[in-house]
């Protein structure tokens, strides 16, 4: 079996997708099946993780099966870039990080994108979207917080032409 015990603490909505995305494929990889903890602070696709085959249980039951099935450790995400080495890691480990790569889980991309269409968040951001936000362009820009502070990870936006070409 394997785990990932930071869902809910690296990140929000968009990166737990991610996360629990990438717990679904590696576990289909190594053949085992996949656990989370549903009683983490902030994690907000519990509800939807069994949908996955992904086993869900409530913290104490949780950590009880953590302690008698996580032997390998932890698998710390190497970095903020795809890694072929994450994809090779071990069974019966814990699987930290934010696997912001959709390469991550090819091979169960439509399973994912077929519990992601049903989302309650997904339908009301969609209707939103359909209904309000037309004929708009939304522009965000991060510039205070870790993503400024690490230029070596992160494309600077500024230096390039990626918010005129939206615009336009």
């Amino acid at each position: 079996m394997i785990t990932n015990s930071s869902i809910g603490s690296y990140g929000r909505l968009g990166n737990q997708m991610f996360q629990l995305a990438f717990l679904v494929a590696q576990a289909r990889r190594l053949g085992t099946r996949a656990f989370i903890n549903e009683d983490v602070d902030g994690y907000l696709l519990a509800p939807y993780a069994p949908r996955l085959v992904v086993d869900v249980y409530r913290a104490a039951d949780y950590w009880g099966l953590y302690e008698s099935e996580i032997v390998g450790g932890f698998w710390e995400y190497p970095g903020w870039n795809f890694s072929d080495a994450t994809m090779n890691g071990p069974d019966r480990a814990d699987y930290r990080g934010y696997f912001q790569s959709d390469r991550y889980f090819t091979e169960v991309a439509s399973q994912i994108r077929e519990l992601f269409d049903d989302l309650p968040v997904a339908a009301r951001v969609q209707k939103k979207a359909l209904d309000e936000l037309q004929d708009r362009v939304l522009v965000q820009i991060r510039s205070g917080d870790s993503y400024a502070q690490h230029p070596s990870f992160h494309t600077n936006l500024h230096d390039t032409d990626y918010h005129q070409r939206a615009l336009d």
